[in-house]
């Protein structure tokens, strides 16, 4: 618009209005039945899950509704008698029953460590991802060739880690390597800028009170 008329535009993206655009789906909901959506309605229609494995970490499933993902799932864990468990038999009662499901595959993904499932997963073409801990993170392979998590020097810490820029320009990363200051590290300088001058500032570092 700015180009072809001379005049731009004020854009405004209040964050009320951009969190509830994410919910689309379930407030249409609400102006259809006048009832809130249960938190779990949306991991439920989906086929969503959160196991946890022998090894203590956790692997999401992502099932949908295609039957091959869940009929791949059966085969990977070794239960094909939920196919033919009437709470299962279709993505409508999947859905219906996702409590019930959530448990017995639970009991299944118990008995053995995330990696093993991750494997198995993958070698089936069942939609999942390992649910990482921050340390599995930082450690991530693509973590790393993105650059993500940096280092610089502190001037009283030493040695700190931090998470670098996550935009990038032209294939290349924002360099973001400024340490974060510590409590108070830039009150003379923000001082300054307000107008204070030295003996104020002084005054003030002092504990006294500057004239009225």
């Amino acid at each position: 618009e700015r180009e072809k008329s001379g005049h731009g535009h004020l854009v405004e993206v209040p964050m009320l209005d951009a969190v509830i655009s994410f919910a689309t789906n379930s407030i249409a909901q609400f102006f259809r039945n006048g009832q809130t959506p249960s938190p779990y309605q949306r991991p439920a229609a989906s086929q969503c899950f959160v196991l946890p494995c022998a090894d203590g970490k956790l692997i999401a499933v992502h099932l949908s509704t295609p039957p091959k993902f869940w009929e791949a799932l059966l085969e990977v864990i070794e239960r094909p008698e939920l196919a033919a468990d009437a709470r299962f038999a279709s993505a409508g009662q999947r859905i219906k029953n996702y409590d019930a499901l959530s448990e017995e595959l639970g009991r299944s993904f118990s008995k053995k460590p995330q990696a093993e499932w991750t494997a198995a997963l993958e070698c089936l073409d069942v939609p999942f991802a390992p649910v990482n801990d921050f340390a599995a993170v930082v450690e991530d392979p693509q973590v790393k060739h993105l650059g993500t998590i940096i280092e610089m020097d502190h001037p009283r810490m030493g040695r700190v880690k931090g998470i670098n820029s996550a935009v990038h320009y032209d294939r290349q990363r924002e360099a973001n390597r400024m340490a974060p200051p510590v409590l108070g590290e830039h009150n003379d300088d923000v001082l300054r800028e307000a107008g204070f001058s030295g003996g104020d500032i002084k005054r003030l570092r002092e504990g006294g009170a500057l004239d009225p």
